[in-house]
């Protein structure tokens, strides 16, 4: 029996788009709330849980927001964790053209 697709439900279109992706790319969105997310990854089960440190929400002034969060990777059966810090900003073209270096 198949099973009915599911229904992804977000405060943006891309953030939906961007759980679509990392699902046909083999991960799977395993936990969501207001402050934190989960997902496997791939055949061995990689864990990635991401807990929201600190938003920035969109501004017309700024053109862009923002969000901190700590990533907390390890194996599902019980491997080695690690922590990271990650910052991911999205925004117009002009703004983001203008925060991002080029590196060739």
């Amino acid at each position: 029996m198949m099973s009915e697709p599911t229904d992804y439900q977000a405060f943006s279109p891309d953030e939906v788009a961007l759980v679509k992706l990392c699902r046909s790319l083999g991960g799977a969105l395993t936990y969501r709330d207001l402050t934190s997310m989960a997902f496997t990854v791939g055949g061995v089960a990689q864990l990635h849980t991401y807990t929201t440190v600190k938003m920035f929400p969109f501004s017309s002034e700024g053109k862009c927001m923002g969000i901190i969060v700590c990533e907390r990777t390890g194996s599902c059966s019980g491997g080695k964790a690690q922590e990271t810090v990650k910052f991911s900003m999205k925004g117009g073209d002009a703004k983001m053209a203008s925060v991002i270096r080029r590196s060739d």
